[in-house]
């Protein structure tokens, strides 16, 4: 049995004393294992101290303060590496290293600091493990999804920054992000883009739409106490306020109860 997450935080190696990172490896390809180990032996400064190669093995040899980074596949044979980087939490900064794009926006949600697609070239890998050395240095928590969110749109992955977000709008299964300067559809539920963004600035104001309360202009009655928001924007655009929700946002807005 292992728990259900490595909880304690590793501490921070003594990168300025010259000692080399140390990479917990999780893959089970063994070319792809060979060119992250030359890689390494290439850029220096860091070594692969372990390799796992299923996810029931990278449980096994992980442990808090034995490795510095963590490198993981995710489509492993037993289990997905997004759930090992769940279960390594805050332990170790996490770099994911996959054939797949599709497993983006939910890797990045897990706090990974980078996303490599196969075939990558060193100066990339580089990269990557740069960004890991910097977040061990500062001890800072991955911005990511702090600030903003990942979509993907056709072939394409965006980041939305939050302060550029108008409203979203639910459309069947789909959803589109109104921003200041133009829209993306994406395939994710309205819900779950309202999960994944802080609930002081956004709020759900009908079935169908969320609101960035920072762009809310002002706020007008329409019948039945059901109202139509403006937003503060060049078309000031109007959006729907159901009377389910409208108590609360007035309270939220410290608008007057009427």
């Amino acid at each position: 049995m292992y728990a259900a997450s490595v909880s304690a935080k590793a501490p921070v190696p003594n990168l300025s004393a010259g000692e080399p990172l140390r990479l917990f490896l999780v893959e089970d390809e063994t070319p792809s294992v060979q060119v992250i180990e030359h890689y390494c032996n290439a850029l220096g400064g860091m070594r692969v101290a372990a390799v796992a190669r299923s996810g029931e093995e990278a449980r096994r040899l992980y442990q808090p303060g034995k490795f510095d980074v963590a490198l993981l596949d995710i489509n492993l044979p037993d289990q997905s590496g997004i759930d090992i980087a769940r279960w390594i939490g805050d332990s170790a900064p996490v770099i994911f290293v996959t054939a797949f794009d599709s497993h983006a926006v939910r890797a990045f949600e897990t706090g990974a600091r980078d996303y490599l697609l196969k075939p990558f070239p060193q100066a990339r890998f580089a990269q990557a493990i740069q960004r890991a050395r910097a977040s061990l240095l500062s001890g800072a928590t991955p911005a990511v999804e702090a600030n903003g969110l990942l979509v993907r749109h056709a072939d394409n992955l965006f980041y939305v920054k939050h302060s550029s977000i108008l409203y979203i709008r639910s459309q069947g299964k789909r959803s589109t992000i109104h921003m200041h300067d133009g829209a993306i559809e994406t395939a994710q539920l309205l819900a779950a883009l309202q999960g994944r963004l802080p609930g002081k600035n956004f709020f759900r104001v009908h079935k169908q739409f969320v609101v960035n309360v920072e762009y809310i202009r002002r706020m007008q009655h329409i019948a039945k106490g059901d109202y139509v928001l403006y937003l503060r924007d060049p078309d000031e655009t109007p959006v729907p306020l159901s009377r389910m929700y409208a108590a609360q946002l007035k309270q939220r807005l410290g608008f007057e109860q009427r």
